[in-house]
């Protein structure tokens, strides 16, 4: 596990999904895989680079939410100072900040202030104040309230290159507060909107629009709306608008000038109830930062898909295709109470060409994490246990472990057997996206009769989600005599964009799956599970995956 000395007794069960090294890395070129740097100073800091290449996150202290903060890094986000504070704040703060480095130099920073009032939502506000640095962020303004209501976390300030400021917000509308009558379409509480200044923030406007998202009340137990919206300005330069909601996917609209907007639209992007981040490299591709996470078994859970895991992916096109895909982060915590898992990430570009990102909510969650965007570019991936489980999430599940291999006392295989019939036994494995590509994997039946379900996806859901292989993109079961106990065979799955994927067995050919649903995302997850009803102590043994992924060349030509 990549993880720098620091804070690790906080980030003890954050777990870093990487190529293992011996030590820490002593340089940020030492740095591939995503690498744990240290524990973010809070929920929902604010990265930015300045113009000096140093690195800076912009925070706000809790519990008493009174300050400012920031720390920084003059090593390309190596080592990090002591924290400083910027100035307090005119009252008490929640987490949400949101800064932006403008074409001066100067940092234009947002955050919000509570309040009380019938504005809001059931007599909060979080008010939106706005301040930022002058004389070469030698000082800041005198910070200035420009919205009076309740605004949720903010995701996303910009400037345009007209130089135009924009801020993309949620807003609570009181009179939707309860849900509406029979026959009337919900759109939640929350309206997403976006506030522009032409002025380098001397004055705000709230535009016209006001982006509203249709609710799909069988998911969740909440109302928001569209809420936590992020933005980037495209190569064309139209700005584009990711939106958080409950409906199983990111929202999105479009914007000539950030202030009239399409209606907004269920993207490509598969996201559990969790806002998404996006960043322009210097080469012009766009890096996101999203959970795409669902839960099939309980659609009213946590976050409807949970935020267990965060993906990172890069896109050469304008968003529209997306490579990587992968696991950047893991929490290992656990079910609990209150806001948690991985979400709310921030992303930029090092002066050094690397990601650094900031992630996490609550105790023990929030991490500071490095990596090359090469390893989000990678085709091939494999595994053969012997660094145990680490690149595998087996929540919530139950019978499926890294043991020694059957063979071999000196290896280590993945064992899946049926221990608990109110479990499932499975685990996941994630790897490099790929709209085509060629799974492999070595398995044995161990004079078990139930079946192995070998599962093809698109996205993450824990290892004991009982219906996540039935919402998988490929699915096939393997048992006798396809597979003669006792015996090593291997098992190859190849598939092309939207088509039949074929299964080889010992190289003959098996048969041919039809896609269960068309995909956008394209596959990225390996999800292995005991299809037993009863308890099976036998199962099956995997000895090793293998993964190799078509150039995106190739891949887009069926597309």
């Amino acid at each position: 596990m990549n993880i720098r000395t620091g804070s690790l007794l906080a980030l003890a069960l954050l777990i870093i999904v990487s190529t293992a090294q011996a030590e820490a890395p002593r340089s940020v070129q030492d740095i591939h895989a995503p690498t744990i740097i240290r524990e973010s100073p809070a929920n929902e800091a604010k990265l930015v680079r300045l113009p000096d290449d140093s690195l800076r996150i912009y925070f706000i202290h809790r519990p008493e939410g009174r300050e400012l903060r920031s720390i920084s890094s003059t090593d390309g986000g190596l080592t990090w100072s002591e924290e400083k504070t910027e100035f307090p704040l005119p009252g008490e703060a929640y987490y949400a900040v949101h800064a932006v480095v403008d074409d001066q130099g100067e940092v234009q920073l947002a955050f919000h202030i509570r309040e009380q009032g019938e504005l809001g939502y059931r007599g909060r506000h979080y008010n939106l104040w706005h301040t930022k640095t002058l004389d070469g962020r030698s000082r800041w303004t005198e910070p200035k309230q420009f919205f009076e209501g309740y605004v949720g976390s903010m995701r996303g300030m910009i400037q345009t290159r007209s130089g135009r400021l924009l801020l993309p917000v949620a807003i609570a509308v009181p009179e939707r507060e309860q849900p509406p009558g029979e026959g009337v379409i919900d759109h939640g509480w929350n309206d997403a909107v976006v506030f522009h200044s032409d002025d380098r923030g001397d004055t705000w406007t709230l535009g016209p629009a006001r982006l509203r998202i249709p609710q799909d009340n069988t998911r969740g137990l909440t109302r928001y709306g569209g809420v936590e919206p992020n933005i980037i300005q495209l190569a064309d330069g139209r700005i584009w608008m990711l939106i958080r909601t409950k409906n199983g996917h990111l929202w999105e609209s479009f914007s000539p000038d950030g202030i009239e907007w399409s209606d907004a639209k269920p993207s490509k992007l598969i996201s559990s109830d969790s806002p998404a981040s996006l960043a322009r490299l210097r080469d012009g591709r766009i890096v996101i930062l999203f959970n795409a996470c669902q839960k099939w078994d309980d659609p009213k859970s946590y976050a409807i898909g949970g935020r267990e895991v965060l993906h990172a992916a890069i896109s050469s096109d304008e968003g529209k295709t997306w490579q990587g895909m992968r696991e950047i982060l893991r929490d290992g915590h656990g079910a609990g109470k209150g806001d948690r898992g991985t979400a709310y990430g921030e992303v930029l570009e090092t002066a050094d060409g690397k990601l650094l990102a900031v992630s996490g909510q609550g105790e023990g969650r929030r991490a500071v994490i490095m990596l090359d965007p090469k390893w989000l570019l990678e085709r091939q991936a494999s595994d053969d246990f012997a660094h145990g489980d680490r690149d595998w999430t087996m929540y919530d599940a139950e019978g499926a472990a890294v043991a020694d291999h059957p063979d071999d006392r000196q290896r280590r295989a993945l064992h899946i057997r049926r221990t608990n019939v109110e479990l499932p036994a499975a685990a996941v494995w994630n790897f490099p996206t790929g709209a085509s590509g060629e799974l492999k994997l070595r398995i044995r039946m161990n004079d078990s009769a139930a079946p192995a379900i070998i599962a093809l996806t698109d996205h993450f859901s824990i290892a004991g989600d009982t219906k996540a292989h039935e919402h998988a993109v490929y699915r096939v079961e393997l048992n006798r005599p396809a597979l003669p106990p006792g015996k090593w065979h291997d098992v190859t799955i190849a598939w092309q964009p939207n088509a039949p994927a074929i299964v080889k067995i010992n190289g003959s050919e098996h048969g041919r799956l039809d896609p269960l649903r068309k995909t956008d995302l394209h596959i990225s997850y390996l999800r292995l599970m005991s299809g037993s009803d009863a308890i099976d102590e036998n199962g099956f043994t995997i000895e090793r995956v293998e993964v190799q992924i078509d150039p995106p060349t190739a891949q887009l030509a069926g597309i």
